[in-house]
């Protein structure tokens, strides 16, 4: 709020809530996604990245997951080595 130069008021008005909403918000434990993802909008910020994507789940980790979905024949045309293949075919 303080980098969007909002205050209480106006950011409450914003998300359609009250000014005391947002006091006890910032008392709160947890936040149900939903509104999490509304203020995300309100202050173009993805805290939604920030809770299940921790800078520190990737920075101290050289490797990174990538999960693209693909049909088998696509698979079967990129040439990968074949116990790669066994690794991924699907059983039938």
């Amino acid at each position: 709020m303080t980098e969007k130069s909002l205050s209480v008021v106006d950011f409450a008005r914003k998300i359609n809530r009250e000014r005391t909403d947002i006091y006890y918000l910032f008392k709160r434990k947890s936040i149900d996604t939903e509104f999490l993802i509304q203020i995300s909008k309100v202050l173009s910020y993805d805290f939604i990245h920030e809770v299940y994507f921790p800078k520190s789940s990737y920075e101290t980790s050289s490797k990174i997951l990538i999960a693209i979905e693909v049909d088998w024949e696509e698979i079967e045309k990129l040439n990968l080595p074949k116990d790669f293949i066994c690794l991924v075919k699907p059983e039938k």
